[in-house]
């Protein structure tokens, strides 16, 4: 006489019987919310610790920027003097190893005045209200320039370094203003030969 098997209960069959060392889990409602709540509130750290990180390095980017003395800009009428401050900006980031989508918010910091009123619209109408972050450099120094060193001024510059001679200038002061008008001519002066020659002649 076969005894029943004790992990039966009754009315249940040796095929319907569960395996020999199983469980099967019951998770009630109440489980399954707290897990989606600890699973929300894990994510919700996580991003709030890598903003943080991110503020913390945005600061100390700006705090670098700003001790090597930058200069600000207001806008201005004399396009060498805005073809300066873009070039001592590169100096300065190059000088700080600034990442690139922290050169354009870095800029815009030391807009005023007409400048800072220029970009806000640039922002708006150019870039329909992108972030500054997402802004390239080449494309922030593109508008700039097509602003503040139009193409009649680049022009007139180039026309300007063509005719230029030492004159009365010293060999520092003519330097000075040789390498200044070069730029609007970057194709008299491709190389050292071409450079030399409008130097000397």
């Amino acid at each position: 006489m076969d005894l029943p098997d004790p992990d039966m209960t009754d009315g249940q069959s040796a095929s319907q019987a569960a395996p020999v060392g199983s469980t099967i889990p019951v998770v009630g409602s109440d489980t399954l919310s707290q897990f989606a709540t600890l699973v929300a509130q894990m994510m919700s750290e996580t991003q709030s610790r890598a903003s943080t990180v991110r503020s913390e390095d945005i600061d100390k980017h700006l705090q670098l920027f700003l001790r090597l003395k930058p200069p600000r800009f207001e806008g201005t009428v004399e396009p060498r003097a805005a073809e300066e401050w873009l070039r001592r900006l590169e100096k300065t980031f190059d000088g700080m190893q600034c990442p690139p989508d922290r050169k354009v918010p870095l800029a815009v910091f030391l807009l005023d005045g007409e400048a800072k009123r220029w970009w806000i619209g640039q922002q708006k109408a150019k870039f329909q209200g992108k972030l500054n972050s997402l802004i390239t450099w080449e494309e922030f120094s593109e508008e700039f320039r097509s602003w503040f060193v139009p193409p009649s001024a680049r022009q007139q510059m180039q026309e300007t370094f063509l005719r230029l001679v030492q004159g009365s200038r010293t060999v520092m002061q003519y330097e000075v203003e040789f390498t200044a008008l070069a730029r609007y001519a970057p194709q008299l002066v491709s190389t050292s030969a071409e450079k030399c020659y409008r130097f000397l002649r």
